[in-house]
């Protein structure tokens, strides 16, 4: 990762070298690839955090309940404006569900991206964490996030590894 940054770097000090000195029609164009490489460059070094960022956002939709009450295709009437409502105090650690936390542990921790990992809490304080692997290093890590968040009183694991 960072010798992609580097080498965006340098392509960028490259540009603004080139562009301090004047160019031609001919530099113009060789700018053009320049940067459309560093674009290139730059869009694979943040691939996989915006994989991550997708990955959470997935998982809070599973999470989250889905909304209840009359579901109605008519258009709305036109009601006058109501008061902004005040905002709600962010959502406690305790407040948030358990298989939430451990999830959303699971999910951004960098050497566990792209795990098939699914968390479960059957009962309080404990948690049930299902999926595939890469190894076991990965394995060991998702129990450890596990047992470390808090709440978590005892994991039950059933962590496959993936076949070769």
């Amino acid at each position: 990762m960072r010798s992609r940054t580097r080498q965006t770097l340098n392509g960028l000090i490259v540009l603004l070298a080139v562009l301090d000195s004047g160019c031609g029609r001919d530099d113009t164009d060789r700018l053009a690839r320049i940067g459309q490489k560093t674009a290139a460059r730059c869009e694979a070094a943040t691939a996989g955090l915006r994989n991550k960022v997708a990955a959470g956002v997935d998982a809070a939709k599973a999470i989250l309940p889905e909304p209840t009450g009359p579901q109605t295709t008519e258009p709305a009437t036109p009601k006058p404006a109501a008061p902004a409502p005040t905002p709600a105090p962010a959502a406690s650690v305790a407040s948030t569900p358990i298989d939430a936390r451990v999830l959303w542990r699971i999910r951004w921790d960098k050497s566990l991206a792209g795990a098939d990992i699914q968390v479960q809490s059957p009962s309080n304080g404990v948690v049930e964490v299902r999926g595939i692997v890469n190894d076991l290093t990965r394995q060991r890590r998702a129990i450890e996030l596990a047992e470390t968040t808090e709440g978590v009183e005892k994991v039950l694991s059933e962590l496959g590894l993936k076949q070769p």
